[in-house]
């Protein structure tokens, strides 16, 4: 992969240069470097990037088949990465979370699909939680909410 096939990935991947440093052992001035003409970039940097984009494109495939009975998709984002973080954890970065979002979003759109987005508020979640456990679970039910008046 060339410098700039490298930089257009990783750009569209909603991938920063000082994540990609961090998570392929360079500083950041190196993994800049890697998209400047003639820039060769890491093989582990490549590797890291072709792995998120991959996985972006999944999550696409997989969103397509989630609309129910004409409801729409409902896509979360969130106002900040403390929320974001808080929620998902740290296994992909804020900004390639939102790309995904508005990807799979355009996505559902260009299909047909209804969609729509919902920015997260921590406070209606918490209110909705209630005294009950954070759990993974209990995020999908509260999300399964966003599309119904159905109370938990």
């Amino acid at each position: 992969m060339n410098s700039a096939e490298y930089a257009t990935l990783r750009t569209s991947s909603g991938l920063s240069v000082s994540w990609i440093a961090e998570h392929s052992g360079f500083s950041p001035d190196t993994a800049a470097g890697w998209e400047q003409p003639g820039g060769q970039p890491d093989s582990h940097a490549v590797r890291i990037v072709e792995t998120v984009t991959a996985w972006q494109l999944e999550q696409i495939r997989a969103a397509r088949g989630t609309a129910e009975d004409g409801r729409p998709l409902t896509l979360l984002l969130y106002a900040d990465q403390f929320d974001y973080y808080t929620i998902h954890g740290a296994q992909i970065p804020f900004d390639a979370y939102n790309r995904l979002v508005m990807r799979i979003y355009m996505d559902q759109q260009a299909s047909g699909i209804a969609a729509r987005i919902h920015f997260f508020d921590p406070e209606a979640y918490a209110q909705w939680l209630g005294n009950a456990e954070d759990t993974r679970s209990q995020r999908g039910r509260w999300a399964a909410t966003l599309n119904s008046d159905d109370a938990r």
